[in-house]
């Protein structure tokens, strides 16, 4: 491998004192490209960066609301989300075990979707609604079958 690095180097050294101009236009598309690129992949992500989720009680599910709003320009096909169940002012999630919440429900760009899932087990006995719902991650699968994370504690 670090043969063919030294020899792609030394061919381009040796077409740079040949044809300089060339080299300097060769060099300048390159980065053009570059550039293009970076810039698409840099928009592409902040416009799949605009979707919000919230995990709450809420008066219309008998349980917990999971809802997605997809602010992007893509359509989302399913969203997976690992919640947290916390009371004011402690740091312990009181969730027992392992628990993920998935809808396969295809959310359209532009539009929210909301999705009633249960309750997750506690550890300990506690009022549900004074506790703060959060979630841990949430990953949402596009169309294009690429996949977008959201992370870290979210209060809703």
């Amino acid at each position: 491998m670090w043969f063919l690095i030294v020899l792609f180097i030394l061919a381009y050294v040796s077409i740079a004192l040949k044809f300089p101009k060339l080299v300097l236009w060769f060099l300048g598309a390159v980065a053009i490209m570059i550039l293009v690129v970076q810039y698409l992949g840099y928009k592409e992500s902040q416009d799949k960066s605009q979707i919000l989720a919230r995990l709450k009680v809420a008066q219309s599910c008998p349980a917990l609301a999971m809802t997605i709003s997809n602010n992007s320009s893509y359509d989302i096909t399913d969203v997976e989300m690992i919640p947290i169940a916390k009371q004011e002012g402690f740091s312990r999630n009181l969730i027992k075990g392992y628990a993920t919440y998935h809808s396969d429900r295809i959310i359209p760009a532009g539009m929210s979707e909301t999705v009633c899932v249960d309750f997750p087990k506690l550890k300990e006995s506690v009022d549900i609604n004074s506790l703060v719902w959060r979630y841990e991650e949430v990953e949402i699968n596009f169309k294009d079958s690429r996949t977008y994370f959201l992370e870290g504690e979210r209060r809703f």
